[in-house]
């Protein structure tokens, strides 16, 4: 690590780096940077969820991220110093917390429900035990809570019935909770956010776009909201095609005409295939949306799409949702 890392970098790096300072039992674990909303406050933190756990703690590194860049701390130091942190507080996740939450009100933790959009290809023991929601691109969503300030929760088929209500009602409170979008050129992102020079000017005409939230974190959810569905068609003036890039964001394309389904199946599959982490890939599917009907579509072929465009009374879903 060097000290000449944003706030942002470091974290990616610490979580990339910190299961060779864990112990074995947290080397299948799912470790991603969250950002944490507070009223009035903003939080990076880092997320450690074990296989078969529902309750995952919260890693704050802003003081350690102060000291390493003072040089105070080497980035050992750092790793060290997380991986005690991470080790403690799961020690501290005992048998009554998790069953404390199982019968929480409702009422008192819709606020902090947020979904998250994965790949459908998921261990059927994940698939058995959490609850989660078809969705398109063909893929679900899972549902956590923020419980506080260094626990996170992801909601289980036992904490539904417990709470009393449907799939439906936790979908729809939950995208509530989605932060706003972000909707700008793909070029301006590669630019403003990570420093890469595309050499495009202002008005180039680009149609790849990219959508995500204001962290830049599980983004991917946005296409659950209809009103940003439908804001990036008021955008483009027409249709788009929605390229499933990562669970963290989705890249949204204008149909004009010139490029095939197929072509865009080939390069979302050779992009997953060879640029994003497992556990962050999302979808092979692309999506399509429709502005007549205001919905979000899964199309395979171009022979689909065009049945589509030529026959408006075909449209409808690939895929029932199934909220089971």
């Amino acid at each position: 690590m060097e000290s000449s890392f944003t706030k942002d970098a470091f974290y990616e790096m610490v979580a990339g780096k910190i299961k060779e300072y864990l112990p074995e039992t947290f080397q299948k674990a799912r470790i991603t940077v969250d950002k944490i909303y507070k009223p009035g406050n903003v939080r990076t933190g880092i997320t450690v969820m074990l296989p078969g756990e529902s309750i995952a703690p919260v890693v704050y590194l802003d003081d350690a991220f102060q000291k390493y860049k003072s040089g105070q701390w080497t980035g050992s130091h750092v790793l060290w110093s997380a991986a005690d942190d991470i080790v403690r507080l799961h020690q501290q996740m005992d048998r009554p917390i998790k069953n404390l939450m199982l019968f929480k009100d409702y009422g008192g933790c819709a606020a902090m429900i947020q979904p998250e959009l994965l790949s459908k290809d998921q261990d059927p023991t994940f698939l058995k035990k959490y609850v989660y929601t078809y969705e398109q691109p063909d893929c679900i969503a899972s549902y956590t809570m923020q419980l506080n300030d260094h626990m996170k929760m992801r909601i289980t088929n036992e904490i539904l019935v417990a709470w009393g209500i449907s799939k439906e009602t936790l979908r729809e409170n939950a995208i509530k909770n989605i932060p706003d979008p972000i909707f700008q050129p793909f070029w301006r992102v590669l630019e403003e956010k990570f420093g890469i020079p595309s050499g495009m000017p202002e008005n180039a005409g680009i149609d790849l776009y990219l959508l995500t939230n204001q962290t830049y974190l599980n983004g991917a959810a946005e296409l659950m909201r209809p009103e940003v569905l439908e804001m990036v068609g008021k955008r483009f003036n027409g249709d788009y095609f929605v390229l499933p890039s990562s669970v963290h964001e989705v890249l949204c394309l204008q149909n004009d005409g010139n490029i095939s389904v197929e072509d865009l199946r080939n390069i979302v599959c050779e992009i997953n295939g060879t640029q994003v982490e497992p556990e962050e890939r999302l979808s092979d599917a692309i999506g399509y949306y429709d502005r007549s009907s205001k919905k979000l579509y899964d199309v395979r072929t171009e022979k689909e799409l065009k049945e589509f465009l030529v026959n408006p009374a075909v449209k409808k879903e690939q895929r029932k949702r199934n909220y089971r």
